[in-house]
């Protein structure tokens, strides 16, 4: 079961504090040379695109993407509405 959330959702869900210190930590790593981080794959789709940015943290173990669908004049926020995607 996919979870879609909006920025409301995300805002709620997020320790600031906790996630600074996560992110300057992955920023460490990543100016160390102990990350992989390739450049952003955008996927072209008609009007749109598919982008998506890995990465793998080596020193924490960690890795994880981001993906994005872009396009049409539509933002995410335009396409999600209360969890469920608009038709």
């Amino acid at each position: 079961m996919t979870l879609i959330l909006n920025g409301h959702d995300v805002e709620l869900l997020c320790n600031m504090p906790e996630l600074i210190d996560i992110i300057e930590r992955g920023l460490r790593e990543e100016v160390l040379g102990k990350a992989v981080v390739p450049q952003r794959l955008n996927l072209p789709s008609g009007d749109g695109f598919l982008r998506v940015m890995p990465a793998v943290m080596n020193d924490s173990g960690l890795m994880g993407y981001k993906a994005a669908i872009l396009g049409g004049g539509k933002t995410d926020e335009d396409e999600v509405e209360n969890g469920q995607r608009q038709s």
